[in-house]
């Protein structure tokens, strides 16, 4: 295939056969897809069959993978469109990587494993671990940095690294710093940075990066947790409602205040049957949203650089106003002063 955009302007890969997995391209699929993107205007335009974006071949060319980014953002016309693609990373993505980070015992192990297989999963950059006063530095060189695509790519890795970081502990990552090199988009929306990486955007910056603490990356891998419990107790961890709503509650508590009736639709259940599932398990909604948000809220204010409109909006509060009434109900006193007390 021949690219209407050259990837031949960059540096420090000019040794390596350039490619990605075809696995990783299926993330970039998806996120066109979410768009509301028609996958055969994305093949046509591409001069590809659809079966070849349902089905990749094993690798695919750097080449190929520009032209498609470019496609997929004119169609849908999505300025970010590369936290889109982060957004949509997962274990299968990561290949042979992912499943090496899934087997770490902590956060801190799994990036590491970056450090060493992620070439076998793309030829786009590689990463850095740089330890610094207030926590560990993870940097992505970009092997395209000059290429106009560049931004898309650099947002897609960092938002992929936290998407799957956030998969592996079973819990939102928060994040002290992010940098990119590229200055910011003219539509840049922040809220959209804040709920793909975790924290607020720095641009035009020396690397592309993410800072956090190191008690963070310290918190266990969820995978080796459950793994524990079997070789402890000899049976599997048994998954319960009561986790399958947390996990649900924190995938949409950014669009919005989570109401019960439609959390129940959701589980295909009536809002008295999930009632009645969690009284069985000692709880019930409200409980389960509250505990969900604080913990949130005090990981956002403790672990990253979030605002608190930002943190307020991630928690789906309305306004900062009543995000302000809630943690003051919660913890008796407001989040600005938490703050100050744990920095």
């Amino acid at each position: 295939m021949q690219s209407s955009i050259s990837a031949n302007d960059h540096t420090g890969v000019s040794e390596l056969p350039p490619f990605v997995l075809g696995q990783y391209l299926l993330a970039l699929v998806d996120a066109y897809a979410a768009c509301g993107g028609n996958l055969k205007d994305l093949a046509d335009s591409c001069g590809l069959s659809v079966n070849s974006l349902y089905a990749p071949p094993e690798k695919v060319s750097i080449e190929c993978y520009f032209e498609l980014i470019q496609a997929a953002k004119a169609l849908t016309g999505e300025p970010l469109f590369g936290l889109n693609i982060g957004g949509s990373m997962n274990v299968g993505s990561f290949d042979i990587l992912g499943q090496a980070m899934m087997k770490a015992e902590t956060l801190g192990q799994a990036t590491e494993q970056v450090l060493t297989l992620e070439g076998l999963v793309h030829r786009l950059g590689h990463s850095e671990l740089v330890s610094e006063p207030d926590g560990v530095r993870y940097i992505w060189h970009n092997h395209y940095q000059r290429h106009p695509l560049a931004p898309d790519l650099s947002e897609s890795i960092l938002a992929g690294i936290v998407k799957f970081a956030a998969t592996l502990i079973g819990r939102s990552i928060p994040i002290l710093e992010v940098s990119f090199i590229h200055r910011a988009a003219a539509q840049a929306n922040q809220n959209q940075y804040a709920q793909a990486l975790g924290g607020s955007c720095l641009f035009d910056q020396p690397q592309n990066s993410l800072l956090v603490a190191n008690e963070v990356l310290a918190w266990p891998v969820a995978n080796t947790v459950a793994q524990k419990f079997v070789r402890a107790s000899g049976k599997p961890l048994q998954k319960t409602f009561t986790t399958d709503l947390r996990q649900h509650l924190e995938q949409v508590l950014n669009q919005g205040n989570p109401l019960l009736t439609a959390v129940a639709d959701h589980f295909h259940v009536s809002p008295r049957t999930l009632q009645r599932h969690l009284k069985k398990e000692g709880t019930h909604y409200q409980v389960v949203l509250n505990e969900l948000r604080c913990r949130l809220a005090t990981d956002y204010l403790r672990y990253s650089n979030l605002s608190l409109h930002e943190i307020s909006h991630l928690l789906g509060f309305a306004e900062q106003s009543s995000f302000n009434h809630f943690f003051l109900a919660q913890f008796k006193h407001s989040p600005q002063r938490y703050k100050l007390d744990v920095s």
